[in-house]
């Protein structure tokens, strides 16, 4: 580094000084209302938390309700077409219902 940009360097460090002054903010609003409300409003947001966290918990279980009779109605199915297909094997070789038709029994 030669003697002039060690020299020139602090006219960086100025314009961002001026730079920074010219971004600061004019005015600051300071809002009553919103203050207050934010302070007083502790019971009600979590009032609704909690009610926000019993909507949840209600869905979850409706939806884990649904999900059970799903299952069940699927299993029902599994179980019946196993069964049909039993029938049709024990009707195939005739031992469906004690051995098939006995004209016999009146």
């Amino acid at each position: 580094m030669d003697n002039l940009q060690v020299l020139s360097a602090g006219g960086k460090v100025y314009a961002r000084k001026r730079r920074a002054k010219k971004e600061t903010v004019d005015k600051i609003e300071f809002d009553f209302d919103a203050r207050k409300e934010f302070l007083t409003g502790f019971h009600k947001r979590k009032l609704e938390r909690t009610a926000k966290a019993r909507d949840l918990a209600k869905a979850r279980e409706h939806q884990a309700r649904l999900e059970a009779r799903r299952e069940s109605r699927e299993e029902r199915k599994r179980l019946a077409g196993e069964r049909v297909a039993e029938m049709a094997v024990l009707m195939k070789h005739g031992r469906a219902f004690g051995g098939g038709r006995r004209r016999d029994r009146i």
